[in-house]
């Protein structure tokens, strides 16, 4: 059982990001013209909201700051050869997790039962209503997991299960290796040193930094999406290699309210709640992180959600005395 609920771990340990759902269709297109005047208001009011490439300089330093996707896409082909000679002159590579403290992590059985697995005594399954819980399980059997097993699942664990289970259903899984990947690969063939700006432990602590009942609330959101068979309005792909981060980021919370049935209070509440752990305590804790890491010209690969706004990198940045200039991506 463990071994299975192991491989469950692998399968997802990639998948902590903001990105687009699949079966998703894209929120811009069904704007009525006062919805998206709201919109493009919404948008002008996100610091550094248009740009996938800044340069952030401070005396003699350069910081080159990508925006990335972790799910793959035949468009980012042409982006990377366009960013090779950057990332190859680089003193060092900055990602979110590298592939070696993630394949670290893959042997690591005390960080699933620590990450993955709810504490001995508690129960998923009294964290939900009767029928809500009949349907994930349902829903999981997919995977092959017995119910006894989902109900050691941490919240956040089953939440991203549910939406793979979809996902595999509606489309492939596997589309290549996404950006932050294959800028990996660019800066290992050229020998420039990787480093990370967080362990794979701090990445899944800040998903169980949200509470589990929020987490198990998007759980029975989700579930009562799907039962209507209803197709999300969370495609975020075309908007990214539009480099318009800060659509995206008002889609994310716009979309919301068009995917799930409650009231807008609720899920402003959810949506804050994730995007509090996800995004913007992790931006705090990276910035010193890029600030100690030696080197003048250093390439830091993120996804592209941590950019803009208030509490992203760049703004941060901005704070730290550093001065910002869109460059082409």
């Amino acid at each position: 059982m463990l071994l299975r609920l192991f491989l469950l771990f692998l399968f997802c340990l990639h998948a902590v990001s903001v990105e687009a759902r699949c079966r998703s269709v894209d929120y811009r297109d069904h704007l009525t013209p006062a919805q998206k005047q709201q919109f493009e208001a919404a948008v002008a009011r996100i610091p550094y909201g248009e740009g996938n490439h800044w340069i952030a300089t401070k005396g003699a330093r350069t910081l080159h700051i990508l925006g990335t996707m972790h799910s793959g896409d035949r468009r980012m082909s042409p982006i990377v050869q366009r960013l090779k000679p950057i990332i190859e002159s680089a003193d060092a590579l900055l990602l979110e997790v590298s592939s070696y403290k993630s394949e670290q992590a893959f042997e690591d059985r005390q960080m699933f039962r620590k990450y993955m697995l709810l504490p001995k005594g508690q129960s998923l399954r009294r964290l939900m209503s009767a029928a809500m819980w009949g349907e994930l399980a349902v829903k999981l059997q997919v995977l092959g997991m017995s119910p006894a097993e989902l109900d050691r699942l941490q919240p956040w664990f089953a939440s991203e299960l549910l939406d793979r289970v979809s996902c595999v259903v509606n489309m492939p899984l596997y589309r290549g290796k996404g950006l932050d990947d294959r800028i990996e690969t660019v800066a290992r063939r050229a020998r420039v040193p990787i480093g990370s700006l967080e362990t794979v432990g701090q990445s899944f602590g800040a998903l169980m930094a949200m509470p589990k009942r929020d987490h198990v609330r998007l759980i029975e959101l989700e579930l009562a999406r799907q039962r209507t068979g209803q197709i999300t309005f969370n495609k975020l792909d075309d908007a990214y290699f539009e480099e318009a981060l800060g659509q995206i980021i008002v889609m994310s919370r716009w979309s919301l309210y068009t995917d799930y049935k409650a009231s807008r209070a609720e899920l402003d509440r959810l949506h804050n709640s994730l995007i509090g752990s996800m995004l913007n305590r992790r931006n705090r804790n990276w910035v010193p992180v890029i600030l100690r890491t030696k080197g003048n010209t250093l390439v830091i690969a993120v996804g592209a959600a941590h950019l803009p706004g208030r509490e992203g990198i760049l703004n941060l940045l901005r704070q730290q005395g550093y001065t910002l200039q869109r460059a082409p991506f």
